[in-house]
């Protein structure tokens, strides 16, 4: 099944514009476009929304003056990625400045999300909030018919020895892969 492409260049299943795209190690030619490969991007996109947790738990400087808020409420915390995966970080990270400086929770989504359209979303504003209402119960619909044992989930991943932090991607074989430096 071939994916959709979006208004502002997205692509693919997971809606990948083409910087993001590179950005994880995506290949966006026009004779090889990864966003529609479903393998290669749905690892991308598991791997951009676990940064984008990671950049919204801790004050994280995202380029030209911008900072995210740690939002420490897991709930919160999984708007603010919705959010930042379908509008940007660096808007939601404005917008979470625009909450704060007028007197708003700059960790509330309910706070944050007024601020859409001044941190530069004007087209795409209400988008995100829709995004960022639907993800979850499409979640839960999905939780509750997936074969999958539930009961693993629970468990503490585990810790892996010898994981390198730093590193680069490499396509080798058409297969993108990780290499330690």
């Amino acid at each position: 099944m071939m994916g959709k492409r979006g208004f502002s260049g997205a692509a693919g299943h997971f809606q990948f514009r083409a910087d993001a795209a590179k950005r994880y190690g995506l290949s966006v030619t026009k004779n090889n476009d990864q966003r529609f490969d479903i393998d290669y991007a749905s690892s991308a996109a598991a791997r951009y929304l676990k940064d984008l947790d990671s950049m919204f738990s801790k004050k994280t400087n995202l380029g030209n003056g911008r900072e995210t808020i740690p939002v420490q409420s897991i709930s919160e915390r999984k708007k603010f990625t919705l959010g930042a995966y379908n509008g940007g970080e660096g808007r939601i990270a404005r917008a979470q400045r625009l909450a704060e400086k007028a007197g708003k929770n700059p960790q509330v989504w309910a706070d944050v999300e007024k601020f859409l359209e001044q941190a530069g979303a004007e087209d795409n504003a209400e988008e995100i909030r829709q995004y960022v209402e639907k993800i979850p119960v499409s979640e839960s619909e999905f939780a509750v018919t997936s074969p999958a044992d539930k009961n693993i989930k629970q468990k503490e991943p585990r810790k892996e020895k010898n994981r390198c932090s730093e590193g680069h991607w490499r396509t080798i074989d058409d297969r993108p892969v990780f290499i330690c430096d």
